[in-house]
């Protein structure tokens, strides 16, 4: 992706901030449970979480009572049946959600939240490309959303919406349109009878929709966070097996 990366070269010399870890939301789909021990009581209570990182998570407050900035919490933390002991930090209040860190060494925890999460955490690490250094298409706009790899979302669109696109995530492949044929498939480095895309990548496409796959570019593109929500609409509508 060379016009990403040049985008990136730019200002080497400025000062490289670390980035903050993606914050996952968690729903009602996720494997995922908070149980809260309060102090000197022996008791847990579960209590709902709103997001989730590597390095902390945003718990729904009602549910904690009267907490304040500087405060501490334990409990546990199951993901996906893996259960970890979290001793955490309230660094931040709003109405509705308790921000925690966690404190201590974590490094168990934050491989099972990236592995858990790994469609989630692909799909925050988009970044969409400037209009203007993308090569024009004479049947509509393009959008490009990449994290500099070979993870990105690329449409074509028109007055009538989403012409063309392809979703590349983690070695998986999906390209369909509006008038296209919707495909799946993987990306590898090199193959026999693959297919040759963009002049860089090769395709192995498969002879089947993959149901999962499908299932995996939807929640890749329910978290590209700088896609408008009706572009995404539009982009999870063509999704589906027809």
């Amino acid at each position: 992706m060379s016009i990403f990366k040049k985008l990136l070269g730019r200002g080497k010399s400025e000062r490289v901030q670390t980035p903050r870890p993606p914050r996952i939301r968690v729903t009602a789909l996720h494997r995922v449970a908070f149980r809260h021990l309060a102090n000197g009581q022996g008791r847990s209570a579960q209590v709902p979480i709103s997001n989730v990182s590597t390095r902390g998570m945003g718990l729904l407050r009602p549910q904690l009572g009267e907490l304040n900035v500087g405060d501490g919490l334990k409990g546990e933390l199951e993901i996906n049946q893996n259960v970890f002991g979290i001793e955490g930090l309230v660094r931040h209040l709003s109405e509705a959600v308790v921000g925690c860190e966690f404190m201590g060494p974590m490094d168990d925890l934050g491989r099972a939240v990236e592995e858990y999460f790994r469609i989630e955490i692909c799909g925050l690490k988009l970044n969409r490309v400037d209009e203007t250094f993308l090569k024009k298409d004479p049947a509509g706009k393009v959008a490009w959303f990449t994290d500099g790899g070979q993870n990105e979302v690329y449409f074509v669109s028109d007055r009538d919406g989403i012409l063309s696109f392809h979703v590349s995530f983690l070695g998986n492949y999906i390209e369909g349109g509006r008038s296209k044929i919707l495909r799946c498939g993987h990306i590898i480095d090199e193959a026999p009878n693959a297919t040759k895309h963009k002049g860089s990548n090769l395709l192995d496409l498969a002879p089947d929709v993959s149901e999962e796959v499908l299932k995996l570019g939807h929640l890749l593109v329910d978290n590209v966070e700088k896609m408008p929500a009706e572009q995404a609409q539009m982009l999870k509508a063509l999704l589906q097996k027809s």
